[in-house]
């Protein structure tokens, strides 16, 4: 019998069985406990039963969210994997969409360092457009490179000749 089971039925015998006597009775695990504390216990394992229904339940939800997934990338709609072959399943689609998002980030990076070295980016702004390119230019080159404003003004300003 499962715990949360267990903990149910004897709840319930808590509640039914020994309505206010004084008397002592035992529980499933050999301690006694007065009739007098039975709204304690029963508490308790109210409280312990919500606990093990609710990460039972956050469980469920997460293996049918992956069946699903699962079901849908392999095309076999009636068919539930085994528990481990999906985990394994779950960690290789990881690594692989792990692999892209760094891929795309390097490239992102070779881009933004291609940009920065461009000296036709970088000349003296004598018009508002132009200005107003270069300083979008370089918040864009700051979110990416992930420096702050002023870090990247102090570097851009130490290359100068």
């Amino acid at each position: 019998m499962s715990d949360s089971k267990r903990l149910k039925r004897y709840a319930e015998f808590i509640r039914t069985e020994d309505k206010g006597h004084a008397g002592i009775f035992p529980d499933e695990v050999g301690e006694f406990y007065l009739a007098s504390e039975a709204d304690a216990v029963i508490s308790a394992l109210e409280d312990a039963l919500a606990e093990c229904e609710a990460v039972f339940d956050a469980n469920w939800e997460a293996d049918q969210r992956a069946i699903k997934q699962w079901q849908a990338e392999t095309g076999e709609v009636k068919v539930w994997p085994d528990r481990c072959d999906m985990v394994v399943w779950l960690l290789n689609k990881h690594d692989k969409e792990k692999a892209a998002w760094e891929a795309k980030e390097k490239a992102l990076l070779e881009l933004v360092n291609q940009q920065a070295e461009d000296e036709g980016l970088w000349f003296d702004a004598t018009t508002a457009p132009e200005a107003y390119l270069q300083q979008e230019l370089r918040k864009l080159h700051v979110a990416i490179e992930g420096k702050s404003i002023g870090e990247a003004i102090l570097n851009r300003e130490q290359e100068k000749p």
